[in-house]
C-alpha cells in the first residue's frame, strides 16, 4: 500500500465523492479541499491517532466551514495511522450514516482536528455546560497546535455548537457553569 498519511483512499477511491460534495456544500471549487490535503500532510505526526475509541474522525476547516470526514487505519507493525477521507459536509449538516448528528453531546460531532489560518490545531480538553444551561448550547475546545514534531504547549479555546458558527477566542478560563472533561483520559485500573 502506497498511501500517504492522509489520502481519499487507496487509489484515491473517494476523491470525486469528496470533489462533487465539496462543490455542492461549500460552492467551491476543489483548489481549497487539495489544499486541506496537503497541510494535513505536511502538519500532521504519522502516527498521530485522531481519536480514542473510534476509526471516524472529523477535521474542520475554520475559512470554509468544511468538515472533512473520514476513518482511521493502523498498519501492523503500528508505525503509520492512515486516514482515509471519504465525504464533506458543512458546519452543522448531518449525513445519512448519523456520524454528524445535529446535537451537541455527540462526540462524533465535535471535529478532532481543525485547520485554522492554515494550522492544525488539535482537540485536547473540552467543557461543557451543565445542566443548568440548554443541552445544545455552547461548548469550548481547548485547541493545541499540532506539527510534525507532535503537539506545542500554547494552546488557545475554540467556542463551538452544532448550530452556530464556531469561533475563535482566547481565554485563560472558561465561566464556572462549564465543566471539563480530559479529552485523552483513560479509565483507572
Amino acid at each position: 500500500m502506497n498511501l500517504k498519511p492522509f489520502s481519499f483512499g487507496e487509489n484515491e477511491k473517494y476523491l470525486k465523492h469528496c470533489d462533487e460534495r465539496w462543490r455542492e456544500k461549500i460552492n467551491q471549487d476543489s483548489t481549497r479541499l487539495l489544499t486541506l490535503l496537503d497541510i494535513l500532510n505536511r502538519e500532521v505526526p504519522e502516527d498521530w491517532r485522531l481519536s480514542r475509541f473510534s476509526p471516524d474522525f472529523l477535521i474542520e476547516d475554520f475559512e470554509t466551514n468544511a468538515v472533512l470526514v473520514g476513518s482511521q487505519y493502523r498498519t501492523k507493525d503500528r508505525d503509520t495511522v492512515y486516514k482515509e477521507i471519504y465525504t464533506v459536509l458543512k458546519h452543522g449538516d448531518s449525513s445519512r450514516d448519523k456520524l454528524t448528528r445535529n446535537y451537541c453531546h455527540a462526540r462524533a460531532g465535535r471535529p478532532n482536528l481543525v485547520i485554522y489560518h492554515d494550522g492544525v490545531w488539535a482537540r485536547q480538553y473540552e467543557k461543557v455546560a451543565t445542566k443548568k444551561l440548554k443541552p445544545c448550547s455552547v461548548q469550548y475546545f481547548r485547541m493545541n497546535p499540532l506539527t510534525k514534531e507532535g503537539l506545542q504547549d500554547n494552546p488557545q479555546w475554540l467556542k463551538w455548537g452544532n448550530l452556530i458558527t464556531p469561533e475563535w477566542t482566547v481565554k485563560e478560563e472558561i465561566a464556572t457553569n462549564y465543566h471539563g472533561e480530559d479529552y485523552w483520559s483513560l479509565p483507572i485500573m
